[in-house]
């Protein structure tokens, strides 16, 4: 369980620092120990939003609605810093930027690196 953060963007490049900065903006920071999900066909975070939202905001997941999370340095990234990766994330267009909270339950995959996991947005 942890706080849900949505960053509707638009295009289809990496979510950028830009990105975060015009969320912050419009929502207050988003809260330690949350998880940021990306509303937009985006491939993922860059590098420096990503060092961002591990070191300053402490979040322990970073999702996508694409299918899958590309290989890169910042998917890298978060992974070495404990942090998790979420793809093909649906229905985020239904959950509001802020305010709610998410339960990832993942399923038991002995020996497993990654696997399928239900979301659930808790919507007040």
């Amino acid at each position: 369980m942890a706080p849900l953060a949505i960053i509707h963007v638009s295009g289809s490049g990496p979510v950028a620092m830009a990105d975060i900065v015009e969320y912050e903006r419009n929502n207050g920071h988003i809260p330690t120990g949350a998880v940021v999900m990306a509303r937009s066909q985006a491939d993922g975070f860059s590098e420096d939003a990503v060092k961002f939202l591990v070191h300053a905001r402490n979040v322990i997941g970073i999702g996508v609605q694409r299918q899958e999370t590309p290989d890169s340095e910042a998917c890298s990234y978060v992974l070495s810093h404990s942090a998790y990766l979420l793809s093909n994330v649906a229905n985020l267009e239904k959950v509001p930027a802020t305010g709610s909270m998410v339960m990832v339950a993942p399923s038991k995959l002995h020996g497993a690196a990654n696997g399928p996991v239900r979301i659930l947005a808790l919507v007040r």
